[in-house]
């Protein structure tokens, strides 16, 4: 869904213990290069870029944020919640870190998250949709992370 230059996104925030703290639509500057397609269809209308900034500020402030590559770390919240946040790390390096660099998704080639969770041994998400991705990065973060 493209309206000049803007595509509807899914945002979601789950916390440490796997709550969904906040799962919005919101139209975005367009990412295609980044991430391709929007979803074709929404239950709801997206919130305005302006609404969602302030409620990811709110949800982003003091907290650190666990994304999955750098590209997506931040890259696609507005400004202001990624300022907010305490800070931005990515489960694919900390992954990397524990595993080996170039043990999963071949030499140079960045380690998808549905590789990661194979090489782990942790379930696939259910779906594509941004709750079920979230959960997953959580799920392999900890995985990464465990002593």
């Amino acid at each position: 869904m493209s309206t000049s230059g803007y595509h509807v996104l899914q945002y979601a925030f789950v916390d440490s213990r796997g709550e969904v703290v906040m799962s919005a639509y919101t139209h975005a500057p367009s990412p295609v290069a980044l991430i391709g397609s929007a979803p074709a269809k929404v239950g709801a209308e997206p919130l305005s870029p302006e609404a969602f900034e302030r409620m990811a500020t709110q949800i982003c402030a003091g907290a650190r944020l666990i994304g999955f590559h750098k590209r997506l770390q931040g890259g696609l919240l507005p400004e202001r919640a990624r300022r907010a946040a305490a800070g931005l790390q990515c489960a694919a390096q900390t992954f990397e870190k524990r595993v080996g660099r170039g043990e999963v998704g071949g030499r140079g080639e960045a380690p998808s998250l549905a590789a990661c969770l194979e090489h782990a041994g942790l379930p696939q998400p259910a779906s594509d949709d941004a709750e079920a991705q979230a959960l997953a990065v959580r799920d392999l973060w900890r995985w990464a992370t465990a002593a």
